[in-house]
């Protein structure tokens, strides 16, 4: 292909274009052309004739293009008479000579690798900032690339377009370099406002896949098509800088090309294995706008020495400047890179003070960002660890336990004696930290893309067993899918996939027939193969693909859930066998009876299989249904189904729950007797609890059982009082699941019933669950008005939950609402302000935390504790009216550096709030 362009300019030049304008024509004819290759591939051609079918597709193309050629060149010649013949022939036309004041080739050459390098690497910057906007599809990728091209094709046929008769300078060429650094930072400059114009769209493109493709061509247009139009013009000039006319026009050409194409694979290997690293794509982004504008001076220098001043001249000047100006602008901030925009999850501001706030509110909740090789992640630490990947959260350490912990422990359950594991994804390292510690395995391997996640892992060690420090884990960094593939050594006993969600580019290909085929061989005899698939933003038929695609390489797929909006299949290539006095002895062991009860809130045998959903029949049912739903890496039809419906799903777990039961497969497979068949939808309805599902559904048939349902769903909702009503109405049962103790502990206390909460006190202390122990006795304490002694139990509690990170979230922020009440009471605030020092484990409810410790040191001492408490808060403070007034005067009285700052946020909020009613009568 190298060699295609140099001949093509060799054979339409000529010598009475000395500007070789019509180079610019070709090179904006084959650049069209791949805009269109582009589009076919990414929106028609794989999806329907497969990777290889589109591969031979363009094969064809090509040698049905070279056969042309080859008949056009050799076709008949027009014959001369004789007589012309043997008469002597006019020598040639010589072409024309360079024009005066040519520039000198190495620094055209030097400027064209520039270029190259410079346009490359922003694509990686461009595709990593996009992302969150986009929602980081294959489609989404396409889309930029495609617009990438068609700028440059533009760029090229604007060239082509211009004066004959205007000869390239190196002023020109220095102006097109100034002026792409312009367009680049432009956007840069915006900072969220992009985002703002994604979140305005959202409506159109959660609306239909013709929609989401205008949003993602109107945003990368915004972003990339203006300097790629650069960039094309560029390209063209530097040839014809180089020489005029045909002469040399082939050799010239191809060097250009090589010079420029060595700066762009530079550009792309070092931004993506180097830069970006280093730098951060914000950082890549002004550095290469500085690039542009320290070649655009250096052209300069030299345009004055060869050639007069001219109006381009200036014109460089003039924006280079500007480029100087827009690359000291801040950029986006977290809003635009550290929010789901792109899947639909954030809405567009209700109004410019709403922006305001929202920015502060996602610019405090990140802890840490990087741009890693593969990704950009950040912590997010408001609410508890959550790590978000290109935008998404891919995992929280808490929330999203249900999954992290228990996805791995089922198969170890189900397996006889599991020895060796290799978990896909590390993400909080939950899975394999507590796959670890189940007795008798002996190795857990690894597979994490991203080195950038270690650092999540290490912050979340509180809930993953320590995973990073266990002996018996090795993380192996790289591609999880080549780890399968390449793996020689003993099979594993259990594979758990757990990579992001397959819409994302390259996802997909974990979720192939060609890779279960390829886990399945390395599995042991009665290995387990365990697949996360999200039940949320999907629709039925994306679901439906990972069955089918599943069953067709496994003989047996099973069912089960682990969180709310989770799955997970558990594959065999034989019969699972579902041992229920086997499994009732190890989920009294651990690491299962503290998993099982901390996280899913239940206990037993029974605890256990209220997570399940549908045996094999289910998924054979799906299969056959649709055999030609079958995704594989030739056609990955589900990367492209996938991603062309995230956002607009309409899959719900209660579809698939009925059609088990439709086709009597929703029961688990154990023999008749086995389980305690009364107690499923009791413990069913605490695990939905436990896992934040609000009891909703698994309430049962009896009476009593729908009140206990009702009794927890009101616990999580903070309805005490209803909470102790409903239960009471269902018989007031001594608790049997975990979660059931916590509850009747917190709910009887509230009400006063001082017996049953002492009891259910007592069984949580025996449990080792001092936190919610101490809350519970806070709660009562409080409506007994004995103060100190309130205080004595929270300041026990959050002590406790500084350690441990099992304590239900909703529990805890109650816990603090109920300190900064206390704390208004003489003599109270001071242990209360010292102890919330100290963040939770895994930073649980930590923006509440902060908040209720500024209520807490105004209660102590405004002036005196005010600066502390505002200091973790700083520099994206709640946009609170009274936090920031409080704000600006306690940083006035301690003539603190941030009170300019104050001032300006709280003149904002007063410059953009929209004043009540009557609130200007006096």
């Amino acid at each position: 292909m190298g060699g295609t362009l140099p001949a093509i300019a060799r054979a339409v030049s000529s010598a009475d274009d000395p500007n070789r304008r019509r180079l610019g024509f070709v090179y904006g004819a084959n650049t069209v052309g791949a805009v269109l290759g582009v589009v076919l591939a990414t929106f028609l051609l794989i999806e329907l004739l497969g990777l290889r079918g589109a591969l031979f597709l363009a094969v064809a193309v090509n040698a049905t293009v070279a056969l042309i050629a080859w008949k056009v060149d050799t076709g008949p010649q027009d014959v001369e008479p004789a007589a012309e013949a043997q008469a002597p022939r006019p020598p040639p036309e010589p072409d024309e000579a360079p024009a005066q004041g040519a520039a000198p080739v190495l620094l055209v050459l030097v400027a064209a690798a520039v270029a190259g390098f410079v346009f490359l690497a922003m694509e990686i910057v461009w595709y990593r900032v996009l992302s969150p906007l986009l929602g980081g599809s294959s489609f989404s990728f396409g889309v930029i690339l495609a617009v990438a091209l068609a700028g440059i094709g533009g760029g090229g046929l604007i060239y082509a377009s211009g004066a004959t008769k205007r000869r390239p300078t190196l002023a020109i060429l220095a102006t097109t370099f100034a002026l792409e650094a312009v367009c680049l930072l432009l956007p840069y400059a915006a900072g969220d406002g992009l985002a703002l114009v994604a979140q305005g769209l959202s409506g159109l493109a959660s609306f239909t896949f013709p929609g989401a493709v205008l949003v993602w061509t109107v945003l990368a247009c915004l972003v990339v098509l203006p300097a790629a139009l650069v960039s094309g013009y560029q390209y063209p000039l530097l040839i014809a800088l180089l020489g005029a006319g045909r002469r040399g026009v082939a050799e010239e050409t191809g060097r250009a090309t090589l010079w420029n194409t060595v700066g762009a694979i530079t550009g792309s290997l070092g931004a993506g294995f180097g830069l970006i690293p280093v730098l951060g794509a914000l950082g890549l982004w002004r550095a290469a706008a500085l690039v542009l504008v320290l070649t655009a001076v250096a052209l300069l220098v030299v345009s004055l020495r060869r050639e007069a001043a001219s109006w381009w001249t200036g014109s460089a000047t003039l924006a280079s400047a500007l480029t100087v100006l827009l690359v000291i602008q801040p950029g986006p901030t977290a809003y635009s890179r550290h929010q789901p925009i792109g899947v639909g999850r954030s809405a567009l501001p209700k109004s410019p003070l709403d922006f305001v706030t929202q920015r502060n509110d996602v610019g405090r909740a990140i802890g840490w960002e990087q741009d890693g090789v593969e990704s950009a992640v950040a912590n997010q630490r408001d609410s508890g660890h959550a790590f978000i990947v290109n935008g998404k959260s891919d995992g929280h350490a808490r929330f999203d336990a249900c999954t992290q912990v228990m996805a791995g422990l089922v198969p170890a359950l189900l397996h006889p004696s599991p020895r060796r594991a290799l978990v896909i994804g590390l993400g909080t390292g939950s899975t394999a930290g507590w796959l670890a510690k189940v007795s008798g395995m002996e190795r857990v391997d690894v597979a994490e893309l991203e080195p950038a996640i270690l650092r999540v892992a290490e912050e979340c060690t509180p809930v993953n067993e320590g995973v990073l420090q266990l002996p018996n884990v090795e993380v192996f960094l790289g591609d999880g899918r080549e780890l399968v593939m390449a793996h020689t050594g003993p099979p594993w006993d259990i594979i758990f996939s757990e990579p992001s969600n397959p819409y994302r580019a390259g996802i997909a290909s974990l979720f192939s027939a060609d890779f279960y085929r390829a886990a399945s061989d390395r599995l042991g005899e009665e290995g387990l193969f365990a697949q996360w698939l999200q039940a949320y933003e999907v629709d039925a038929a994306t679901v439906e693909t990972v069955f089918a695609t599943m069953a067709s390489v496994f003989p047996v797929v099973e069912t089960w859930q682990t969180c709310t909006s989770d799955l997970l299949l558990v594959a065999s290539k034989s019969p699972i066998r579902h041992d229920a006095a086997r499994i009732s002895q190890r989920v009294a062991q651990e690491p299962f009876r503290k998993a099982l009860g901390r996280v899913w809130g239940v206990s037993g045998v029974e605890g256990f299989y209220s997570a399940f959903v549908a045996q094999d029949p289910f998924a054979r049912a799906l299969l056959a249904a649709l055999p030609d739903a079958i995704s594989t890496d030739d056609l990955p039809v589900l990367e492209f189904g996938f991603s062309g419906s995230v956002g607009r799903g309409a899959f719900d777990l209660r579809d698939a729950r009925a059609l088990a039961a439709q086709l009597k497969a929703n029961l688990p497979p154990v023999p008749a007797g086995a389980l305690d068949m009364a107690r499923l939808p009791d413990a069913n309805s605490a695990r939905l609890t436990a896992i934040f599902d609000e009891g909703r559904g698994g309430a049962g048939a009896e009476p009593a059982q729908r009140a206990r349902s009702r009794a927890r769903a009101a616990w999580a909702k903070g309805d005490l009082g209803e909470a102790r009503q409903a239960w009471v109405e269902g018989g007031d049962p001594l608790p049997v699941q975990p979660l059931d103790l916590v509850i009747v502990a917190e709910t009887a206390a509230a009400v006063g019933h001082e017996e049953a909460a002492q009891a259910a006190i007592a069984g949580l202390v025996a449990d080792g669950r001092v936190a919610e122990a101490s809350f519970a006795t806070a709660r009562l304490r409080a409506g007994q008005k004995r103060v100190e002694e309130t205080t004595a139990a929270l300041v026990r509690g959050f002590e406790a939950a500084q350690v441990d990170p099992w304590i239900f979230p909703a529990m805890l922020e109650r816990a603090l609402g109920l300190a900064s009440a206390v704390s208004a009471a003489p003599g109270q605030a001071e242990p209360l302000w010292r102890v919330l020092a100290t963040p939770f484990a895994i930073a649980l409810e930590d923006d509440h935390r902060l908040g209720r410790r500024m209520e807490i040191g105004a209660n102590l001492d405004f002036l005196g504790t005010c600066v502390e408490a505002l200091a973790p808060m700083e520099p994206w403070v709640p946009f609170i009216p009274k936090l920031l007034q409080d704000r600006a005067k306690c940083y006035e009285a301690h003539g603190h550096p941030l009170l300019d700052k104050a001032r300006e946020d709280l003149e904002t909020l007063l410059e953009l709030r929209t004043p009540a009613f009557g609130a200007t009568v006096r």
